[in-house]
């Protein structure tokens, strides 16, 4: 029964090296500026994001700030939407579109993230 058992893991390692199944999903990247003006204009943001089968899970950081992460269900289409709490207790809305080629993020609260999701490593 046990060498059964090994025979079976054994196999399901090879056919999923062999199929290429991954247990990651692909990753896109977004550095830019804040839109509008006065001072959003000179705030760097970056986006890290992985795609996912159902969702989109990341990470966004303004230079010189803390680093959030966020977990959002997305559609068949690839559109997520949500929010993140700030440490200021304020939320920042995030929504877009997130495919394995690339996607948008647009981002409103203390000020306005808009920018497209380009494939990274």
């Amino acid at each position: 029964m046990r060498i059964a058992w090994i025979g079976g893991v054994a196999a399901a390692a090879i056919l999923g090296v062999a199929s290429g199944a991954r247990a990651d999903g692909d990753k896109l990247a977004w550095t830019g500026t804040g839109a509008g003006s006065h001072h959003c204009v000179t705030y760097v943001m970056h986006v890290d994001m992985e795609v996912q089968a159902d969702k989109v899970v990341g990470t966004f950081q303004q230079k010189g700030r803390p680093k959030y992460t966020f977990s959002f269900p997305k559609d068949a289409s690839g559109n997520y939407s949500g929010s993140v709490k700030l440490s200021n207790g304020d939320p920042l809305k995030i929504k877009g579109s997130a495919t394995a080629d690339g996607g948008t993020i647009d981002m409103d609260g203390y000020c306005h993230f808009v920018g497209k999701l380009a494939k990274s490593s």
